[in-house]
């Protein structure tokens, strides 16, 4: 301390020695100063943070010699050189006046835009001069908005720089651009990556330059997987950097190749609407819960969701209700939610628990089983002989009906698959008849072939299995609607429950009251005993009663199975209030009802209860008014996953992808394919110049590149095929 103040002291001797000496007046104007603002003594100074480091530094000189570059008068050029150091804003004008930069950019009002310091006598009480205005409010405002202009200065350095060089790379952009667009389409439209180098030559023989390379198959999956990595980048990127909640469905299977895999859907919002995307496809070595659930997290981690962005971001997670998959003690979704929290919440698929009451229906109700059988005999008979599909054919074109394809009911696919089979056997059933009496009468057929056209056609003409037939179909139909309603990317959790409970009252009242279907038939059959020309056997009383006491089991049984398997009373039963559905009529009731469902809620997804009430209340009362913590509760619920179903369409996307004849690729390339065909936009759409840079930018080939390596073979036409040149 003693010694800058020597140093100090010195230097103002040294000015002193050259500078004139002062006048009688001068000399007691300073002695007055004196009195007025006493010398502080070495201890009686406290040192700002920083100041004892900069002051003692060893590197500053102790020479006092003066520079030609402007410092303030109370310490040497060096030392403000230090202070510059730590202080990137700290200037001098050339009257020793230290300034601030940044403020004098802004143009703010403070005296360090002018200039200070030239009235203080030490270099400690100009530091801490510089240290309070670097405190100051003002100053931090105006060097955020400093680093926000450079932060502008550069974007627009950078776009200026692109679009130079997309000007000066003008011909290679596009060039490159239409191979990127040619294996885009091969991708969309599940072509082979060796088409590629055909679609090139296409395009050259209708005048479009190609370029040199980039034409071959590994060119392709090289321009695939950069594409497809792109695309998943800005997904998670979307993601992470919204701070958005998400949730995610899984499914696994085995392809064609027979590799294990598993599929992962990622549920987000963008533009305030929850989409469906996919998220990758993963080798997984065995399909039991641990293994699925490293895999799983691996991925996530490499993707850039870290474990604390899972905490915080996912909500929800949804899979087909196997027991690797939602098992109690070890399931995939009991792993996630003890490493994710327990507010996570778990779903087993609708639909597939939809489907899983159909069938304990059909092993409850035996003549339901026999209608199952019947049509997989009818099935059979069609499908494994193409002489009766084509004589079939003839017969309905005799009839003048629209042949429909007779599938099978009540099997592995969706209930949809169901309904079409029976809607198409209700439709050729003229057809059907016409030919199996035809059948029956064929003396070229065999005896048991024979038998057997006459006892289908006994079956198909009986009143017995007409109404069954037409009791089905009525089910069927509604069963298909919220089927494929759960299958939708908009199915939500707010009105999903609400749906099954209207399905479930509406079986309910067919058990009393005949449906559509049915009501038609049997109003048809009263008039003329016939069902579409065919005539039907009367049917005895027996017959009646056991049909309405099947009918009444039929309903009764899918009314409980479906109530069974979607018995919730957990987060779908609270979001159902959100429903306007399922308010009250009466106004007083309708004001209290569902506040503890939706506190619930609201604690649930953490927002602040009291607002959400209030808004709920609003809404109540005027459904067009959304308050702010409202919509933003609706919002997070519509992002719960109620259905899985999206992974099966990934799973036949795949097929289509990884076929017999390509059996060869890897999974890795399967996911890239499969995140352009379900995730990226139509071709015209599409914004390759963004691609094809970035793959520049990498330092990968353009199509316009010198070709090195050996020349590819010419093409050359078949000796045959020169006939026809």
């Amino acid at each position: 301390m003693h010694c800058v103040i020597c140093r100090i002291l010195a230097e103002n001797q040294n000015e002193a020695t050259h500078n004139p000496p002062l006048s009688a007046a001068a000399a007691n104007n300073t002695a007055d100063s004196d009195e007025l603002h006493p010398p502080v003594q070495p201890d009686q100074v406290q040192n700002p943070p920083g100041t004892s480091e900069v002051l003692n530094d060893p590197d500053i000189s102790d020479s006092a010699a003066s520079d030609s570059a402007p410092h303030p008068r109370v310490c040497t050029l060096q030392q403000f050189k230090a202070w510059q150091k730590s202080h990137e804003w700290l200037d001098c004008y050339q009257s020793g006046a230290v300034y601030c930069s940044a403020c004098k950019h802004c143009a703010a009002d403070s005296a360090f835009v002018s200039g200070c310091g030239q009235e203080v006598k030490s270099a400690k009480v100009l530091l801490k001069k510089v240290y309070k205005h670097e405190q100051s409010l003002q100053h931090k405002d105006c060097v955020d908005k400093l680093e926000l202009s450079k932060c502008r200065n550069i974007e627009n350095a950078a776009h200026t720089a692109q679009s130079v060089f997309e000007q000066q790379n003008k011909q290679k952009i596009e060039v490159t651009s239409r191979v990127f667009r040619t294996v885009y389409e091969c991708a969309k439209s599940c072509l082979s990556f060796s088409e590629l180098s055909r679609l090139s030559s296409l395009q050259e023989l209708n005048g479009l330059e190609m370029g040199n390379i980039l034409t071959s198959h590994q060119s392709a999956a090289n321009i695939a997987e950069h594409v497809a990595h792109d695309m998943r980048q800005e997904l998670v990127s979307h993601v992470i950097q919204s701070g958005s909640k998400f949730s995610l469905m899984v499914d696994e299977s085995t392809n064609v190749s027979q590799q294990q895999s598993m599929i992962v859907y990622i549920r987000a919002e963008f533009d305030r609407v929850a989409c469906n995307y996919f998220l990758d496809c993963i080798p997984v070595a065995q399909t039991n819960a641990e293994s699925l659930f490293e895999s799983l997290m691996s991925c996530l981690h490499a993707l850039g969701f870290t474990d604390e962005i899972l905490k915080t971001q996912m909500i929800g997670f949804c899979s087909d209700g196997a027991s690797n998959m939602t098992g109690k003690f070890k399931g995939l979704a009991t792993l996630l939610k003890q490493t994710v929290g327990q507010h996570l919440q778990i779903f087993h698929c609708m639909a597939h628990r939809l489907e899983l009451a159909i069938h304990s229906t059909v092993k409850e109700i035996n003549p339901i089983g026999h209608f199952r059988i019947l049509l997989d005999s009818l099935y059979a008979f069609y499908s494994r002989s193409p002489k009766n599909q084509r004589e079939l054919e003839q017969h309905a074109n005799d009839v003048a009906v629209e042949l429909l394809k007779v599938g099978r009911v009540f099997d592995v696919r969706w209930v949809f698959s169901s309904f079409r089979a029976v809607r198409a056997l209700w439709r050729d059933h003229p057809a059907l008849c016409n030919h199996l009496q035809a059948a029956a009468a064929d003396s070229s057929r065999s005896g048991p072939e024979r038998a057997k056209c006459k006892g289908l056609l006994s079956k198909l003409t009986s009143w017995q299995f007409l109404t069954e037939l037409a009791m089905v179909k009525d089910a069927l139909r509604l069963l298909q609607e919220l089927s494929l309603y759960l299958q939708r990317e908009r199915a939500s959790a707010v009105d999903a429950l609400f749906r099954v409970e209207a399905l479930t009252k509406t079986f309910l009242a067919y058990k009393s009251q005949s449906g559509q279907t049915l009501q038609k038939f049997l109003s048809g059959f009263n008039e003329t005993k016939t069902f579409k020309g065919t005539p039907v056997p009367e049917p005895t009383e027996k017959q009646m009663s056991d049909f309405d006491t099947l009918c009444k089991r039929f309903y009764q049984s899918l009314a409980d199975n479906v109530s069974s398997r979607f018995s919730e009373a957990g987060l779908l039963a609270m979001a159902k209030v959100l429903c306007p559905s399922v308010w009250p009529d009466d106004e007083t009731d309708k004001m209290l009802y569902g506040d503890k469902e939706l506190a619930s809620l609201a604690k649930l997804l953490g927002l602040n209860v009291p607002a959400a009430l209030a808004d709920f209340r609003e809404h109540k009362i005027n459904t067009k008014r959304v308050g702010k913590t409202l919509r933003e509760l609706k919002q997070t619920v519509e992002l719960f996953p109620v259905a899985s179903a999206e992974c099966e369409r990934g799973f036949s996307a795949m097929n289509l992808q990884h076929t017999s004849t390509r059996n060869s690729l890897l999974i890795n390339t399967i996911s890239s394919l499969l995140m352009i065909q379900i995730n990226g936009p139509p071709l015209a759409f599409w914004p390759v110049t963004r691609y094809v840079l970035s793959w520049l930018k990498k330092g990968r080939h353009a199509a316009t590149d010198k070709r090195t390596g050996k020349p590819s073979l010419a093409v050359e036409p078949s000796h045959s095929s020169r006939l026809f040149l």
